[in-house]
């Protein structure tokens, strides 16, 4: 049985193995998220000010790591999406292939390394 691969044949990208290694990011993102809103519900309010102060700081900060794991969920969730269509690997902007080394090492790109440099620089 062939392997489903996108890329020239110098550096394919076998596609149930994004797959896979996607599936275990989206495992380890929800294990953290839970652990994130546990920590979150965790914060309880103390009268003395310094331990306010510093309580919130904290929470802030757990705040904005939630947001993120949220955030990187919601891109492998999209990633695994685009593979059960058939669109994965195609930049979102142009259409173009995205380089197979691009997809091995940060599966969820949607864009190409020139558009990803273009929308960096504006």
């Amino acid at each position: 049985m062939m392997k489903e691969v996108i890329g020239d044949m110098d550096d394919p990208l076998e596609l149930e193995e994004i797959r896979w290694q996607l599936q275990q990011q989206e495992k380890v993102l929800l294990e953290h998220i839970d652990e994130e809103k546990e920590n979150l519900q965790g914060f309880a309010t103390n009268p003395d000010r310094s331990d306010l102060a510093q309580s919130y700081d904290m929470r802030q900060r757990r705040s904005a790591m939630f947001a993120s794991l949220e955030n990187q969920l919601e891109q492998v969730r999209e990633a695994l999406i685009r593979l059960d269509e058939g669109t994965y690997g195609n930049c979102e902007n142009c259409g173009e292939p995205i380089l197979p080394a691009r997809l091995q090492a940060m599966p969820q790109a949607t864009l190409c390394i020139n558009c990803q440099e273009k929308l960096e620089r504006s």
